[in-house]
Protein backbone atom coordinates (compact mmCIF):
# COMPACT_ATOMS: atom_id res chain seq x y z
CA UNK A 1 0.00 0.00 0.00
CA UNK A 2 1.14 3.25 -0.55
CA UNK A 3 -0.33 6.60 0.45
CA UNK A 4 0.50 9.79 -0.63
CA UNK A 5 -0.60 13.43 -0.24
CA UNK A 6 0.37 17.30 -0.69
CA UNK A 7 -1.28 18.96 1.92
CA UNK A 8 0.12 22.04 -0.03
CA UNK A 9 2.54 23.28 -2.82
CA UNK A 10 5.87 22.98 -0.58
CA UNK A 11 4.69 19.44 1.49
CA UNK A 12 5.04 16.43 0.54
CA UNK A 13 4.04 13.05 2.67
CA UNK A 14 4.28 9.32 2.11
CA UNK A 15 3.76 6.57 3.89
CA UNK A 16 4.27 2.71 2.23
CA UNK A 17 4.01 -0.78 3.70
CA UNK A 18 5.06 -4.49 3.44
CA UNK A 19 2.94 -7.42 4.73
CA UNK A 20 3.63 -10.43 4.03
CA UNK A 21 6.61 -12.95 3.96
CA UNK A 22 9.67 -13.34 1.56
CA UNK A 23 10.53 -16.66 2.84
CA UNK A 24 8.96 -19.92 1.96
CA UNK A 25 5.62 -20.61 4.01
CA UNK A 26 7.37 -23.05 6.13
CA UNK A 27 9.76 -20.65 7.90
CA UNK A 28 6.54 -18.93 9.23
CA UNK A 29 8.35 -15.48 9.07
CA UNK A 30 5.69 -12.70 8.84
CA UNK A 31 7.18 -9.31 8.44
CA UNK A 32 6.02 -6.10 8.42
CA UNK A 33 7.61 -3.25 6.83
CA UNK A 34 7.04 0.90 6.99
CA UNK A 35 8.44 3.69 4.90
CA UNK A 36 7.43 7.25 6.01
CA UNK A 37 9.25 10.21 4.28
CA UNK A 38 8.55 14.13 3.54
CA UNK A 39 9.71 16.60 1.47
CA UNK A 40 9.65 19.77 2.03
CA UNK A 41 10.88 22.36 -0.80
CA UNK A 42 12.24 25.26 0.71
CA UNK A 43 12.49 26.93 -2.46
CA UNK A 44 13.05 26.61 -6.00
CA UNK A 45 16.33 25.42 -5.25
CA UNK A 46 16.61 23.55 -1.84
CA UNK A 47 14.45 20.28 -0.46
CA UNK A 48 14.86 18.71 2.79
CA UNK A 49 13.78 14.51 3.00
CA UNK A 50 13.24 13.63 6.11
CA UNK A 51 12.52 9.40 6.18
CA UNK A 52 11.52 6.92 8.76
CA UNK A 53 11.72 3.15 7.92
CA UNK A 54 10.73 0.57 10.12
CA UNK A 55 10.26 -3.40 9.71
CA UNK A 56 9.45 -6.17 12.04
CA UNK A 57 9.70 -10.00 11.84
CA UNK A 58 9.33 -12.72 14.10
CA UNK A 59 10.54 -11.25 17.35
CA UNK A 60 13.04 -8.62 15.64
CA UNK A 61 13.04 -5.04 14.71
CA UNK A 62 14.99 -3.23 12.39
CA UNK A 63 14.58 0.87 11.61
CA UNK A 64 16.58 3.34 9.77
CA UNK A 65 15.89 6.99 9.76
CA UNK A 66 17.42 9.40 7.43
CA UNK A 67 17.86 13.78 6.48
CA UNK A 68 19.08 14.66 2.92
CA UNK A 69 19.36 18.30 1.55
CA UNK A 70 19.11 19.14 -1.73
CA UNK A 71 20.70 22.62 -3.31
CA UNK A 72 19.95 23.07 -6.96
CA UNK A 73 23.28 24.51 -8.27
CA UNK A 74 22.41 25.63 -11.99
CA UNK A 75 19.28 24.33 -14.18
CA UNK A 76 21.42 20.99 -14.78
CA UNK A 77 23.18 20.27 -11.62
CA UNK A 78 22.62 19.78 -8.05
CA UNK A 79 24.33 18.84 -4.96
CA UNK A 80 23.18 16.67 -2.28
CA UNK A 81 23.36 15.78 1.63
CA UNK A 82 22.62 12.68 3.11
CA UNK A 83 23.01 11.34 6.68
CA UNK A 84 21.42 8.24 7.54
CA UNK A 85 21.21 5.42 10.52
CA UNK A 86 20.92 1.80 10.03
CA UNK A 87 20.09 -0.47 13.23
CA UNK A 88 19.33 -3.96 13.30
CA UNK A 89 20.24 -5.40 16.63
CA UNK A 90 18.99 -9.01 15.86
CA UNK A 91 21.02 -9.07 12.36
CA UNK A 92 17.54 -10.31 10.11
CA UNK A 93 18.57 -8.23 7.17
CA UNK A 94 22.50 -7.79 7.53
CA UNK A 95 23.97 -10.59 9.87
CA UNK A 96 27.52 -10.04 11.14
CA UNK A 97 29.68 -11.33 13.44
CA UNK A 98 29.18 -9.45 16.39
CA UNK A 99 27.28 -9.05 19.24
CA UNK A 100 26.48 -5.43 18.56
CA UNK A 101 24.40 -5.81 16.14
CA UNK A 102 24.21 -4.67 12.75
CA UNK A 103 24.56 -0.72 13.47
CA UNK A 104 25.80 1.62 10.97
CA UNK A 105 26.12 5.48 10.39
CA UNK A 106 26.31 6.72 7.09
CA UNK A 107 27.21 9.97 5.79
CA UNK A 108 27.17 10.87 1.87
CA UNK A 109 27.57 13.94 -0.66
CA UNK A 110 26.37 13.45 -4.32
CA UNK A 111 26.84 15.56 -7.27
CA UNK A 112 24.12 14.89 -9.74
CA UNK A 113 24.77 17.48 -13.71
CA UNK A 114 21.56 15.71 -16.03
CA UNK A 115 23.48 15.31 -19.42
CA UNK A 116 19.99 15.56 -21.17
CA UNK A 117 16.54 15.37 -20.12
CA UNK A 118 16.51 11.61 -19.43
CA UNK A 119 20.11 10.81 -18.52
CA UNK A 120 21.59 11.89 -15.14
CA UNK A 121 25.15 11.50 -14.31
CA UNK A 122 25.96 10.82 -10.73
CA UNK A 123 29.34 10.90 -8.65
CA UNK A 124 28.69 10.22 -5.09
CA UNK A 125 30.99 9.89 -1.62
CA UNK A 126 29.88 7.69 1.27
CA UNK A 127 31.13 7.15 4.42
CA UNK A 128 29.90 4.58 6.54
CA UNK A 129 30.77 4.26 10.42
CA UNK A 130 29.99 1.06 12.78
CA UNK A 131 30.74 0.80 16.19
CA UNK A 132 32.03 -2.51 15.70
CA UNK A 133 34.62 -3.61 13.34
CA UNK A 134 32.52 -5.00 10.26
CA UNK A 135 34.41 -3.89 7.20
CA UNK A 136 37.53 -4.49 5.12
CA UNK A 137 37.69 -8.61 6.76
CA UNK A 138 36.45 -7.05 10.14
CA UNK A 139 39.72 -4.78 11.40
CA UNK A 140 38.39 -1.34 10.88
CA UNK A 141 34.69 0.27 11.74
CA UNK A 142 34.41 2.48 9.00
CA UNK A 143 34.32 2.20 5.21
CA UNK A 144 34.74 5.16 2.36
CA UNK A 145 33.59 4.53 -1.05
CA UNK A 146 33.44 6.54 -4.27
CA UNK A 147 30.85 6.09 -6.63
CA UNK A 148 29.89 6.61 -10.44
CA UNK A 149 26.83 6.36 -11.49
CA UNK A 150 25.01 6.88 -15.50
CA UNK A 151 20.83 6.81 -15.57
CA UNK A 152 18.50 6.98 -18.24
CA UNK A 153 15.00 6.99 -18.12
CA UNK A 154 13.31 5.16 -21.22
Amino acid sequence: MQINAKPNAKLTLNYSNFLGTDKPDSIKAFRTYHNFYAIYEANKKTSIIAGFDVGTEKEAVWYSPVLIVKKVLAKKSALALRVEWFKDKNQLLQTISTSNGFNVVGLSANYDYAIANNILFRVEAKNYFSNSFIFRKETYNTNFCMLGSLSVKF
